[in-house]
């Protein structure tokens, strides 16, 4: 149920969306001849193209995101390194039949560091499937594209059930059985560290933050900018951590709104 709703509400804090509900609802006002309402809404699409098509709003809402958790200095002692899916492109995947991923960051991390600690267990948590072919999941994905750059995919645990954040810590919790004291790495994409962090943490699972990937550009919050598809697309990635941390926090995924 909450992963229905979760997406619902990460469309709707999207301001792409957002700015085209303005413009029908204001084409549908002017055509009832409500000329007020009708200018009304088109002066809030216009406000929400400035904000983030010109002005740094979007730079101004994902930089406590990322900024949030440093590289950390790591131990000598590494039980093991955990990366949670997001960037692959399951659709585009299924589609064109090759490993499509919007940042491979988080996956080059984890074989980085397991080369770094050869004796620590590698492991990838992501479940999200193709509505075009059950078959192509984020772990799928993951496992040809290890295999394409030579590395050997045999060698990482693969969880192929969680489809959010909630699910990766529950699952991969429930399939690795952590001990007490071990030190696990956690690897994800640095703007959803902060929500990943929170909800390990609340699985009773005190990993270590290693953010891998970055969207926003640090220094640029006062900026201008005239790029309207970054923007947005950067937008509504951090809109919907922002809203993630808010739904986490209510429903008791987290005890934190904003772990540190």
């Amino acid at each position: 149920m909450y992963f229905t709703v979760s997406k619902l509400l990460g469309g709707l804090a999207n301001p792409a969306t957002v700015l085209g509900i303005l413009i029908l609802a204001s084409g549908a006002a002017s055509f009832v001849r409500r000329k007020r309402l009708s200018a009304g809404l088109l002066a809030a699409a216009v406000a929400l193209i400035i904000a983030f098509g010109v002005l740094p709003v979007s730079a101004w809402l994902a930089l406590p995101l990322e900024a949030r958790f440093a590289a950390p200095v790591l131990p000598a002692d590494i039980a093991g390194i955990i990366v949670l899916g997001g960037t692959e492109r399951v659709e585009q995947s299924a589609a064109w039949g090759q490993p499509e991923l919007s940042d491979p960051a988080s996956v080059l991390a984890l074989l980085t560091l397991g080369r770094r600690y050869p004796n620590a267990k590698l492991v990838f948590s992501g479940g999200l499937r193709s509505r075009m072919d059950a078959n192509v999941s984020e772990a799928a994905i993951v496992r040809n594209f290890v295999n394409q750059l030579g590395a050997s995919s045999s060698s990482i645990i693969y969880e192929d059930r969680s489809r959010n954040t909630y699910e990766n810590a529950l699952f991969t919790r429930e399939l690795i059985k952590p001990k007490p004291g071990e030190h696990w790495i956690l690897v994800c994409q640095a703007i959803g560290m902060p929500r990943a962090v929170g909800v390990f943490r609340k699985a009773g699972w005190d990993v270590i933050p290693f953010p891998a990937g970055y969207l926003g550009a640090r220094g640029h919050e006062a900026l201008l900018s005239f790029d309207m598809l970054g923007g947005f697309h950067l937008g509504a990635v951090a809109m919907h951590e922002w809203v993630g941390l808010i739904m986490y926090r209510v429903l008791g995924y987290m005890d934190e709104f904003f772990p540190g």
